[in-house]
């Protein structure tokens, strides 16, 4: 908020009950036009799908959705902006959809629908693979007060109010999307000696996450990392992956952690973004808060390698104590920090006692990064540089 400083100390008048936020209600016509319309594609369709983007969330329609997709025993995929909406257990629910970067099996739901419903969707590169993504010309788009079907366009519909009446009207179908049988995911088993992999230390959190968790992924290898995590249910990632905001992470999980202080907040941030905002840090243990901070070092930005520059003095950056800045920040903090560089320091550092701040600074070689990651670097050269660009000379990327 932003008021005029010679007002600021002003008394006005409030409200003496709580503010309401609620759409208002969509025109009936349209309404019940748009929802028959709807009703009428998905009910036909022999392969009906679900793509969520943004909007799922922002107006809380998981609900709708789930039931429809029950309804139509129809998959539910998402991009990474909405990983954690819907329960990663859920039977008609797929993965992450990223175009290219997609699971063939996901690819093949989303893009072969002749019924695909998508909510929310905006085509931008970091989540759609580069703009590899291939959607169905003839989807359902619904968005928060509109939608396209096909050549038909509906306004002043909103989105909750619609998807109850979809929901609601949508037949009960025998048969139709089987999500098959998963195989148990084993423990890992990495050498505890060996240097700290990308692969190691995504196999290790992936066995510390736990159900209610909140991550907060930062943009980079952070990122790529928790897209691939199976997701215990009720879980909640909050990222950055439309704006590419590097050093956001830090400030926001400041924000959930005084949002939900009942719940355990893992922050995954690179030594890079970390650098522009650490001083949050200082915020969190004045506050007494209890995250637990995981802290690549790598020295310097490592996506950015992917793309150019993978030995670019631009792309390295000074090398902090990053494990000593608690100490600095907030001095006799009871928070517990340590530096790892094997799997077995990993593990024992993560069996510590969550009584307070964990802070753990994981070193890794600089050239190491998920294959999602590195997928994608290559992918936004060829977006930013072109058929003819650096990227193709040898030795400019991991």
């Amino acid at each position: 908020m932003e008021l005029p400083s010679d007002i600021a100390h002003l008394d006005v008048e409030v409200p003496a009950e709580p503010l309401v936020l609620a759409m208002p209600r969509s025109d009936p016509e349209r309404l019940t036009a748009c929802a028959d319309a709807i009703v009428a594609r998905l009910t036909n369709a022999r392969s009906p799908a679900i793509l969520l983007d943004l909007d799922a969330d922002r107006f809380q329609v998981t609900g709708e959705l789930l039931e429809l997709a029950a309804k139509l025993k129809a998959p539910i995929a998402a991009m990474n902006t909405c990983k954690g909406l819907v329960d990663e257990n859920n039977p008609y629910f797929l993965g992450l959809y990223a175009g290219s970067g997609s699971k063939p099996e996901i690819r093949e739901a989303v893009e072969n629908s002749d019924g695909l419903l998508a909510i929310g969707v905006r085509r931008v590169d970091t989540t759609c693979g580069g703009f590899s993504d291939t959607l169905p010309a003839g989807r359902i788009d619904a968005r928060g007060d509109s939608v396209d079907i096909g050549p038909d366009s509906y306004q002043g519909v909103y989105l909750k109010e619609l998807l109850r009446r979809v929901a609601d009207g949508a037949p009960v179908k025998e048969s139709g999307y089987a999500r098959p049988a998963g195989t148990p995911r084993e423990p890992s088993a990495v050498a505890g000696s060996d240097p700290l992999t990308q692969a190691a230390y995504w196999s290790i959190v992936q066995d510390f996450v736990r159900e209610g968790d909140v991550l907060i992924a930062e943009d980079g290898t952070s990122e790529a990392g928790c897209w691939g995590l199976d997701l215990p249910p009720r879980c909640s990632i909050v990222t950055q992956a439309v704006w590419g905001s590097i050093g956001y992470s830090v400030g926001s999980v400041l924000g959930t952690l005084l949002a939900a202080p009942e719940r355990r907040h893992l922050l995954f941030v690179g030594d890079g973004s970390f650098q522009l905002t650490a001083q949050e840090v200082s915020t969190m243990l004045r506050h007494d808060l209890k995250p637990v901070i995981f802290l690549i070092n790598n020295g310097g930005y490592t996506i950015e390698r992917t793309i150019c520059g993978k030995d670019g003095r631009f792309n390295d950056i000074a090398n902090w104590a990053y494990a000593d800045l608690p100490k600095v920040l907030h001095p006799g903090t009871n928070a517990r920090t340590a530096v790892v560089r094997t799997p077995a320091e990993l593990k024992e550092a993560l069996a510590a006692p969550h009584d307070s701040m964990l802070f753990i600074e994981a070193v890794m070689d600089k050239y190491d990064a998920p294959p999602t990651a590195i997928e994608s670097g290559h992918r936004m050269a060829d977006i930013d540089y072109g058929p003819r660009g650096p990227q193709h000379r040898p030795g400019v990327q991991i």
